[in-house]
């Protein structure tokens, strides 16, 4: 038997959300839609971390690479974001499937 949830949404309808143990094709579609959406996350984060290890290994002088993600970015890109974007490119560089959902 299956779990029903009541849900107001901000129309005031009430939605009925049916749980996960019954094979719905929305449910189905909904979570195929979430992965399209990781999958492209990963890409640009991959992608991200490869043009910032580039700024810095190649083009940003000794020293100045925090700096110029603060004045670049601002608070918009912490460095410990930066730091995880580049690791993520330097974990999977050269291996691109391992980045595909």
């Amino acid at each position: 038997m299956n779990e029903v949830i009541k849900v107001e949404n901000k129309i005031g309808t009430g939605l009925e959300l049916v749980s996960h143990t019954e094979q719905n094709p929305l449910i189905t579609k909904i979570g195929r839609q979430i992965w399209g959406i990781l999958e492209g996350k990963k890409r640009d984060i991959y992608d991200i971390g490869r043009l910032l290890s580039q700024a810095k290994n190649t083009f940003i002088a000794h020293g100045q690479f925090i700096p110029w993600i603060k004045e670049t970015f601002g608070d918009e890109l912490p460095y410990s974001t930066v730091w995880n974007y580049m690791k993520m490119y330097e974990t999977f560089e050269g291996k691109p499937e391992m980045i595909q959902c």
